[in-house]
């Protein structure tokens, strides 16, 4: 169970901090809720069961002890991605539906140096990568206690330092 203040991750929308309990009634049973800041550009609250956390995916951020593990991701040589553009995004989104940050960070680093590489994204590659990116960025700010355009900055700082050129290829 989370308390107050504690900062967590939805796997769909990202990270947020429960600011709340508030209970409700519904057909006639009290249900309690974590009442859920969510961290972004617009304000957004979401109401979860407390029962159904769990189930839902909720999990607690990141230990900040974690962080210099994405600094190293996202700064090792990326992987080269699949040519083949629907291979490519349903390989990414299948990572990044997994709400696991190591392998969120993969996503930005391995898009990034295809940008550079390219000079330009593919409409669906962009989309990934920003939605990427804010999910990453918003982990860290929440693990970090910083604001998201702080952590975003972050990651973009750690991500255009010397990159390694060299390119592993993917998994078969």
């Amino acid at each position: 169970m989370f308390k107050i203040d504690d900062p967590i991750i939805h796997p769909t929308r990202g990270a947020g901090i429960i600011t709340a309990f508030i209970e409700r009634s519904v057909k006639g049973e009290t249900i309690r809720y974590y009442q859920i800041e969510m961290l972004g550009e617009t304000a957004l609250q979401l109401f979860l069961p407390v029962e159904k956390a769990a189930l839902l995916g909720i999990r607690r951020a990141i230990p900040s002890e974690q962080l210099p593990r994405i600094w190293e991701i996202l700064q090792s040589p990326p992987v080269e991605l699949p040519t083949n553009s629907r291979k490519r995004y349903r390989m990414l989104k299948e990572k990044l539906l997994t709400a696991d940050t190591l392998q969120i960070a993969e996503i930005v680093r391995d898009i990034v140096s295809e940008r550079q590489a390219d000079g330009s994204l593919k409409t669906r590659d962009r989309n990934i990568y920003l939605e990427s990116l804010n999910f990453l960025s918003g982990e860290i700010a929440a693990a970090q206690g910083v604001e998201l355009s702080a952590a975003r900055a972050l990651v973009k700082g750690k991500i255009n330092r010397e990159q390694p050129s060299v390119k592993t290829s993917a998994p078969a």
